[in-house]
Parts: structure tokens; sequence; C-alpha cells
């Protein structure tokens, strides 16, 4: 039966069966009679014809078409890693500005509520304004009171320039009074010394007619005659010497020169040094002194002092010299100081009543609101906070291995987490001067024993170069993830560098270092 079973046709090449022949060395237990079994055929080789061939070829096609697949469909992906960096911490950043009154009050009014988003110029709370108004009132009553002081110390000023002019005057006629005492003195002189060669002559005649009547050649008439002329010409020369000790007193000279000098001795420049000059230039001086006028010294005679006063004028104009003085007179000065003090109180008062209305400064969303209608604040208490929707930027920590490409003015996409989807342009504009650890309360102490090193990170400012769109806005805290495309060229202000600083001071610094 084994010999008919072995001697049966086997299947064709082509459809050998998979499984393998039991191999020919093994005995069949339990047949012991059977004998030593014949060896095994070899195993047919595998199939190798054009059915074979055809499964590989499709196989490997398959193989190429996913490849080359993959690879168009990840070549954007794989260009984006290499031409740019990118990093998921970062994230919104912006200002926040506390609103606080200017003045101190009772909250009398509250408009806004948190989250509402406010223009700039709108109302946000009010102060009860009754105390300013009053203080406005006040402020502007004293400016009214100055502007009346101002009036007052005008036409006191206009007065003492009113008595300037007189004692100006009073000086020149006194200055000429004793010129013409001093003429009349001379005259006087004069007169005295006429009168007495009349006297003389008289007093000849007189002898000769008596000499004559004792010769009985004359007569008594004629000797009356000659008496009375005598008579006339003496009390004419008494007279005349009488007038010249009145002349000499009405300059200021004693009546009787004292010894060694004669009647008619009178000093050099006698009529700008005399006693009443000296008293007209005086009451001058004391007058002008009072709106702060420069006078001349004491000590200068009347005509110097004339001529100095006059030389202060421009052009010689006395009177115009003097009304400049009374508008520029101290207690003018004064006045006017006074006025326009409360008239400054008078504005303070005013913007203290316009404070009382709190406004937004710029536009934005309200926050943190804690004012309430009946509270009693102080100048400078945060009643809210105000953030600025368009005043936002992107902190972005990079690791201190990336740095090396990042140059500031190179282009950023930005993702943010809350918007799937939306890519926001950005702008590289500054890098943090230290990094976060560094720059924190507590900086870690790097110098001990047990020391690990941890990549750094540091903070890099991107800007947002199309603004903060309303209807998608990015909110102070969310989570972005910038890619900054360091293989575009940078642009704008300090394009391409790390310091915002220009190149020519970057230049001149460097230039200015010593060398080595």
């Amino acid at each position: 039966m084994d010999t008919e079973r072995r001697n049966e046709p086997g299947p064709p090449p082509g459809d050998a069966p998979d499984r393998p022949a039991p191999r020919a060395t093994e005995e069949t237990p339990g047949d012991p009679a059977r004998g030593p079994a014949a060896p095994e055929a070899p195993p047919p080789h595998p199939p190798s014809g054009p059915r074979r061939r055809g499964k590989r070829l499709l196989i490997g096609l398959l193989l190429a078409a996913g490849l080359a697949g993959g690879a168009a469909w990840y070549r954007p992906a794989l260009v984006l890693m290499w031409n740019s960096v990118h990093t998921d911490d970062a994230y919104v950043a912006g200002h926040v500005t506390y609103v606080a009154p200017r003045v101190a009050g009772t909250i009398l009014k509250v408009h806004v509520d948190d989250n509402e988003f406010v223009e700039q110029g709108d109302l946000l709370a009010e102060l009860d304004p009754e105390l300013y108004r009053v203080a406005e009132a006040r402020a502007a009553a004293a400016v009214a009171v100055a502007e009346a002081q101002l009036v007052q110390a005008r036409s006191q000023a206009k007065s003492i320039v009113a008595g300037i002019r007189a004692s100006f005057n009073n000086l020149m006629l006194t200055t000429n009074n004793v010129t013409e005492g001093i003429a009349k003195l001379k005259a006087s002189l004069a007169t005295q010394a006429k009168a007495a060669a009349q006297r003389s002559l008289a007093e000849a005649e007189l002898r000769r007619a008596r000499n004559l009547l004792q010769s009985s050649s004359g007569t008594q008439q004629v000797v009356d005659q000659r008496e009375a002329s005598f008579q006339v010409a003496a009390a004419t020369e008494v007279e005349a010497l009488e007038q010249a000790h009145l002349a000499r007193a009405a300059i200021g000279l004693p009546s009787i020169p004292p010894p060694g000098q004669g009647l008619g001795d009178v000093p050099a420049d006698w009529a700008n040094r005399a006693p009443a000059v000296r008293a007209a230039l005086a009451e001058l001086i004391n007058v002008a002194v009072k709106i702060g006028a420069d006078v001349p010294p004491i000590e200068e005679d009347a005509r110097t002092a004339v001529e100095n006063f006059r030389r202060k004028a421009p052009g010689g104009d006395l009177d115009a010299y003097l009304n400049n003085l009374a508008d520029d007179s101290p207690p003018v000065r004064l006045a006017k100081a006074g006025v326009e003090q409360a008239s400054r109180a008078l504005d303070q008062a005013r913007l203290d009543l316009r404070d009382t209305k709190i406004r937004a400064e710029f536009s934005g969303v309200i926050g943190r609101r804690v004012a309430n209608p009946g509270n009693r604040v102080q100048a400078g208490q945060g009643l809210m906070t105000l953030r600025s929707l368009d005043d936002v930027w992107i902190d972005a920590n990079f690791k201190e291995t990336q740095l090396a490409d990042l140059r500031i003015g190179q282009p950023v996409e930005i993702h943010a987490d809350a918007y799937p989807g939306r890519t926001y342009r950005g702008r590289v504009s500054g890098f943090a001067p230290g990094t976060g650890a560094a720059t924190a309360l507590l900086p870690p102490e790097n110098a001990t024993g047990n020391f690990v090193k941890v990549v750094q990170r540091l903070p890099v400012r991107i800007d947002l170069v199309d603004g903060n769109p309303p209807d998608a806005p990015l909110f102070v805290g969310l989570s972005v993830e910038p890619r900054v495309l360091i293989r575009e060229a940078p642009a704008g202000p300090f394009a391409g560098q790390r310091l915002r600083r220009p190149v020519q001071e970057e230049a001149g610094a460097r230039a200015a270092e010593p060398s080595r």
C-alpha cells in the first residue's frame, strides 16, 4: 500500500502544496514490520513565473506611489520647519490702565460695568461736584478782588508819577530861582556901586555949594538942592546894599559874608548846589523811588541829575518814560502777580470741577470694577481697570538654542488656540534684556553642588502687523503659537538687529571703545 502511495503521480510543479512533505527518515510508530523508509524527494522550488513577478511589481508601484504622495503631502510642513523657528510658550500681553479720579469726593454715578467696551471720552463715573462748584465761585471772586487791586495800584502809580513831574518841575524852578537870585545879587551890587558914585558926586557938589554960600557967591537954594541930592544918593546906596544882602539870603548864602569874603562872592556852580536846589532834588528822588525809578544819587548836582534822568527816557521823551514807570512800578507788578495767581487758582478750580467726571482716556474694555455710588474715594484711588484691545503684543519665550537666527523685523505667523484655523501676521520687535529666571524676584542660585543645566528661555516681543481684528480679538493672556520665518528678509525699524538702537549710535559706540 505504501508503495502504491509513493508511486502516485504528484501535483504539477505550479500547483505544489504550500505545506512541507513529511521527512523521509521518520518512521511510523506502531508499524515495525514496515522496515526502513525510502529517502524523501527534495522540496520543489518556489514558483518564479509571470504571476509572481506581477505581484511584486504591483507592490513596488504602490510603495513608490505612497512615498511620493507622502513626500508631496509633508513637503510644505518640512520646508516650513526648516525655514522657521516655532514655540508654544507664548502668550498675548498688553498694558492695563487703572482708572482713578484726579480729585477726592463721593461717587455719584457709575455708568459702566465689567467687560463693557467703551470708546475714548466716554463717561465712566461721576463724583459729587457741589464742593468744587463752591471752590470755583470762590476762586472767581478772588480774581475780581485781585483785578480791583490792580486798578488801585495803577491809580496810585499814576499819582506818584504826577508827584514826580511836580518834583521835577520844582527842581527846575528852584534852580532857575537860584540862578535869578545870583543875577539879582549882581544887579544889587551894581546898583550899590552906582549909588555910591552918585553919593560921592552929590557930597562934592554939596560941599562946593556950601563954600560958595560962605563966600557969598552962592545961594541957600542951591545948597538945599545939593543936600537933597546927596541924601537921595546916600539912601539909594543903602537900599542897594540891603538888596544885595537879601539876594545873598535868597540864594542860600549868609547875608553878611564871612571875614575875607566880599558881598558879591558866590561859590562856583552855586545854582546847582544851593540848599534849596538840593532839597528839591531830594524830594524828586524820594518820590521817584516809590515806583522803582532808577534815580540819580543824591551826591550829584542838580544839572547832572536832570541830565541823567532825561538820558534814561527813550528819545528824550520824559513823559513816555514816566508813563512806562507807572505801569512797571513795584505796586503794579505786585498787583499783576496777584491777578495772575488768582487766575491760576481759578483755572485749578475749574479743572477740579471738570475732573469730577471720570472719562475713558482711550478705547478699551472695563474690568475689575470696584466703584459704587456712595463710595468715598481719594485722588489716585483705583476704581476699575481699562485694557486696550489695540495695544497688544505677543510675549514669546524662545529657547536660547533658537535665538541664533532671530532678528528684529522678521515676519511671524501666529496661531491662537482660541481661533483654530486663523492666522495672524506679526513682526519681531525686540528682545528682553534678560531671561525670565534672571529677572524674577528671586533669581536662581546656580553656584551649588547639585547644579543641573536647564535650557533658558528669553522673552521675545512680537507686534501684530495688521492690528487686533475686532471679529477675532486676541485677549491678554491667551495662548498662541508664533512661528518666525527666519529665511525672509527683516523689514521695518531696527530691521536685522537684536537691539533697538540706531546703527550709527552702535557704530559710534564701537569706535569709541579703546583698542586692545
